[in-house]
């Protein structure tokens, strides 16, 4: 009979335990360094040390190695010490050497005492960005980025801390795509009269969602890096001089903004608020530099007021007296246009023989003026979407007539150089077209132009103290390395350092040259790894085997008496020759002490062989001959000789 159920059982399950998940993270990441510590310090003490002291004399063993005299010396590493001189020419010294030319002492020419205001025009250092290459793939692009910001880098370190001039002037199209990138505020749509070229509008969407506001402020701080920043440490160490220092890079180009009428506001307001205002006029080294954007607002008449000094005080402590004095006695100083875009010149103009694409046209015979026109060294006439190369005729005849003055001209925008004087109805103003800063603008060597100003003035009557026809510039072209050209030649050095590896490493077993490589089984390397060598020599484990060649164990002996010589005894000359047997390269081995027994066709010899040239030999041996009882004795002697007996 089954037990009824008793719901009062005594029987009680044990109590369940569960993780406490109380603690904080902050605990669990303090336990976890505390046991890492530990673990880490146990195994210091168990086998750290000892493997760190090990690991400590293998280096030093590898350098006692490496710094002796043959090692220091050797093919490679003199190959490698002209590689690093290779290199620095290229990446440092070859640019050191191009602006160094360029001094200023080595080209101005004023009179003795005279103190010049020195400018360095800048133009189109036009940042490589996704809108420069949008075909390429995502490796190509960032590195051709790279490389030329490196180039722009090491070239305007050397004009600032070399030349270091007292003002620089950029001539635009500081960036190359800065057009394309979107505001955070404003309208961004392109006008109906001037889309995207069609080779451009597929990436439109990609543009417009990718590279926004934050990216051009990046490649905004980007140029500042490049730019600013050296001129800020080259000035910082000048004291007084450096009051006079200026940088300004306020004129925008095509790829800043775009050109005329197709010139986004949005845009160009983006690039005033952190560049400064584009048409501007500054009083440098006596000099009036009028700057002339691409947007022409000067052309419409939309030109700014005269800002004069405001400032705020009381009634009865103004003073009225203090007015700005705009009257006709103020010195009229020599205008200096600086424009983007170069002015109005007919199609087929030279641009004289520094232009770098194509050298001007040799005249013909009796001709002293250059050839007109001269297609090939000219700049062409044209234009298209957001770009004009020229600016129209109209307009260059207004702007330098509105200007007044206008003693030179500056421009950028053709990346070549290009110097031309322009008609009467422009005034006969001499223009120089400065070449871009960038090698990957279609130039082989980039450079900058340099300007020196001497116009003195009598400070009480401010009427300039040189005679009316003395010029008050003069300007240099200062040109820079050929980067291509540069690493063409790493290319060849390169292929030639390995033809010559090549075929030295054919010719060290060849001439018996001591290979660079060390010897893996050098005793020293045998020592510390624990096992003792033998001989001195090989290594603690066979490394191969020996085949044994001894063809003539099994000769018989001569049946008649003694011959001369070494060879006219007893054949068998691994017996007498101390049991050495021959390996693969033919080399003889002999064991220092051994029994050697051998059966030769009934003759049984027992010797014993000592050292290792052949030692004393005996033997004793009976033959039979035919069955019946006459024998013959055999009695070896030293050194291989023997005799027969009866």
């Amino acid at each position: 009979m089954a037990r009824p159920y008793n719901s009062k059982s005594s029987f009680s399950y044990p109590p369940r335990y569960y993780p406490d998940h109380s603690t904080s993270l902050f605990d669990d990441l303090r336990a976890f360094v505390a046991q890492l510590v530990r673990s880490l310090v146990r195994f210091w003490r168990e086998r750290g040390r000892r493997m760190a002291f090990a690991a400590l004399l293998s280096l030093a063993h590898r350098l006692r190695q490496n710094l002796t005299y043959n090692r220091l010396l050797s093919f490679p590493h003199l190959l490698v010490a002209v590689w690093v001189v290779v290199l620095l020419w290229g990446e440092r010294w070859a640019f050191h050497s191009k602006v160094e030319s360029c001094h200023w002492s080595s080209w101005e020419k004023w009179p003795a005492g005279a103190e010049p205001h020195r400018v360095a025009l800048v133009a189109d250092p036009q940042l490589i960005d996704p809108h420069s290459y949008p075909g390429r793939p995502w490796p190509l692009n960032p590195l051709t980025m790279l490389i030329t910001d490196n180039y722009l880098r090491r070239s305007y370190n050397q004009l600032q801390w070399q030349l270091n001039p007292d003002s620089i002037f950029f001539l635009g199209d500081l960036f190359d795509g800065g057009r394309e990138w979107k505001t955070a505020h404003g309208e961004f749509q392109d006008p109906e009269w001037g889309p995207h070229p069609k080779s451009e509008q597929k990436y439109l969407k990609k543009w417009h969602k990718t590279y926004g506001e934050w990216y051009w402020l990046q490649e905004y701080a980007r140029f500042g890096d490049i730019f600013l920043n050296p001129w800020v440490k080259a000035g910082a160490g000048q004291g007084v001089g450096k009051n006079r220092r200026k940088l300004i890079a306020s004129l925008p180009g095509n790829h800043d903004l775009g050109f005329g009428d197709q010139i986004k506001v949005s845009v160009r307001n983006r690039f005033e608020n952190y560049f400064g205002e584009g048409n501007r006029v500054d009083v440098i080294g006596n000099h009036t530099f009028v700057k002339q954007s691409t947007e022409l607002r000067f052309l419409r008449g939309e030109v700014q007021e005269g800002q004069f000094k405001h400032k705020i005080e009381e009634l009865e402590k103004a003073k009225f007296d203090d007015k700005p004095n705009q009257g006709n006695n103020a010195p009229e100083l020599p205008t200096i246009l600086l424009t983007h875009v170069p002015l109005y010149r007919p199609p087929g103009t030279p641009c004289g023989p520094l232009r770098e694409r194509s050298p001007p046209t040799k005249p013909p015979k009796g001709q002293t003026t250059p050839v007109f026109p001269d297609h090939r060294n000219a700049i062409s006439v044209s234009g298209g979407y957001q770009y004009q190369n020229v600016l129209g005729e109209q307009d260059s005849e207004t702007l330098v007539q509105k200007v007044g003055n206008v003693v030179h001209a500056f421009s950028g925008d053709d990346h070549d150089y290009c110097a031309v004087t322009h008609s009467p109805a422009q005034g006969n103003v001499p223009e120089i077209t400065v070449k871009s800063i960038s090698m990957a603008m279609g130039v082989s060597k980039p450079g900058f132009l340099l300007v020196s100003l001497y116009n003195p003035i009598d400070p009480a009557t401010g009427k300039p103290l040189n005679p009316a026809n003395q010029p008050t510039l003069q300007t240099h072209l200062c040109l820079l390395p050929n980067q291509l050209a540069t690493y063409l030649r790493y290319v060849t050095f390169a292929l030639l350092s390995v033809a010559v590896l090549a075929v030295r490493a054919f010719l060290v077993p060849v001439l018996g040259l001591t290979p660079f490589a060390l010897d893996p089984l050098d005793s020293s390397s045998a020592h510390r790894s624990g096992g003792a060598r033998r001989g001195g020599g090989g290594a603690l484990l066979p490394t191969f085997k020996a085949k044994v060649e001894d063809y003539d164990e099994y000769a018989l002996p001569p049946r008649g008496g003694g011959g001369g010589g070494g060879g006219g005894g007893f054949s068998a000359s691994h017996f007498w020759n101390g049991g050495s047997t021959r390996d693969r390269s033919g080399v003889r081995r002999r064991p220092r002490r051994q029994m050697v027994q051998r059966r030769v066709v009934g003759i049984q010899i027992v010797g014993m062989a000592r050292g290792m040239g052949g030692g004393r030999a005996t033997g004793r041996g009976h033959r039979r001959v035919g069955g019946s009882g006459v024998g013959r004795r055999w009695c070896g002697g030293v050194g291989g000789e023997g005799r027969a007996e009866d």
